[in-house]
């Protein structure tokens, strides 16, 4: 395999990269031992868009994944991560909802976050280049292929793109336990960028410094923090109940 491909494996991921980006896929591999509807329907759709069918035996997965269940893959050009110029036409827009990860290093993690942000409509997903989850296979198949919707985009120096997202007219808003203001009593404006810290120790001392506000999610039974993923869902779909409730 070149460097300018790679294996992917699911039946969700496969689905989403060959209705997402049917020019980049290569090829569908799927197992013998394998009947059923949903596989089916893959197949045809990898026909109607011409790409190419291979039918293999169990052992050829195992030299790819490693735990080999899935036995269905494609072949497909790489995705490349967005650079930070990616941003400076994305903010013009005048409606714009951004999740950055501060330093999330959990591949399920980050998955999970990127499956909330593409049901949740996020524009894009921002992550620092160093110390973070980018999107690597595990990711893209946790994400149950939704990844292949969202810009995913690696900044060199996180705090410099919040200070620019900011003076961009960004409102930057971290979820973190200290703060006085719970999530759905604060009103977000229509140009919202929610930060979400990293598993174990949260939102950077730095990063909260170059936050706008902060927010927390009410806890009972002193529970300290929700899994990353989990509140980001949460707060991103308070924030789209606030402006369909307009």
């Amino acid at each position: 395999m070149s460097n300018e491909t790679e294996i992917l494996y699911g039946i969700n991921l496969s689905k989403e990269v060959i209705a997402n980006r049917s020019d980049d896929v290569i090829s569908l591999h799927v197992t013998s031992t394998r009947k059923d509807k949903r596989l089916n329907e893959l197949i045809q759709t990898a026909e109607s868009k011409n790409i190419s069918i291979h039918t293999e035996e169990d052992d050829f997965f195992k030299s790819y994944d490693a735990d080999h269940k899935a036995k269905v893959c494609i072949k497909c050009k790489i995705r490349r991560e967005e650079k930070e110029s990616f941003l400076k036409d994305l903010i013009k827009k005048d409606k714009l909802l951004l999740l950055i990860l501060d330093h999330l290093t959990d591949p399920q993690n980050v998955g999970a976050c990127l499956r909330s942000a593409a049901a949740a409509g996020v524009d894009a997903v921002i992550a620092p280049k160093n110390r973070s989850c980018h999107l690597t296979p595990t990711v893209r198949r946790v994400s149950s292929g939704y990844s292949e919707l969202i810009p995913f985009v690696v900044v060199t120096n996180l705090n410099r793109t919040l200070n620019f997202l900011y003076e961009s007219g960004i409102e930057i808003i971290g979820s973190d336990s200290s703060s006085e203001h719970e999530y759905n009593a604060v009103e977000y404006t229509n140009k919202t960028a929610f930060v979400i810290g990293s598993e174990d120790k949260g939102m950077k001392r730095l990063t909260k410094e170059n936050c706008s506000q902060l927010i927390k999610i009410p806890m009972a039974n002193n529970v300290e923090s929700l899994n990353a993923s989990v509140s980001a869902g949460i707060i991103l779909f308070e924030f789209l109940r606030q402006k369909s409730a307009k």
